[in-house]
């Protein structure tokens, strides 16, 4: 075939010759990917201050974990997170207990935080 010439935001393809094939391994199928965002928030003792090195989990309804270390003043960020789903969030480590919170997730949430012995 010679050059095929189309339309700015079109697709064009030469027409296949009756002896072509198709690598079925090369053929992929382009869906919307899921929105990610995230869940960012404090991890903190009854007197405020921050618990350092917790490991805050959200968990989706499939088992699906993301885990994210404290910083020294008790701040976390789970990333990648798909908007439009639930996620369980609990924070793990020792000498304190933690509420898990359940989350649906429609954009990015800030100030989810963790008191504990709440």
């Amino acid at each position: 075939g010679g050059n095929v010439t189309a339309p700015a935001g079109s697709f064009a393809q030469e027409p296949l010759q009756s002896d072509s094939t198709i690598d079925p391994t090369w053929i992929s199928y382009l869906y919307p990917s899921a929105a990610e965002s995230s869940i960012s928030g404090r991890v903190t003792t009854l007197k405020g201050y921050g618990v350092r090195n917790a490991m805050v989990i959200a968990t989706d309804s499939n088992g699906t974990r993301w885990t994210a270390r404290t910083s020294a003043f008790g701040y976390y960020s789970l990333q990648g997170l798909e908007v439009g789903r639930g996620y369980v969030v609990s924070v793990a480590t020792k000498g304190y207990s933690f509420t898990p919170r359940f989350i649906t997730l429609e954009d990015a949430v800030d100030g989810v935080d963790f008191v504990a012995g709440q």
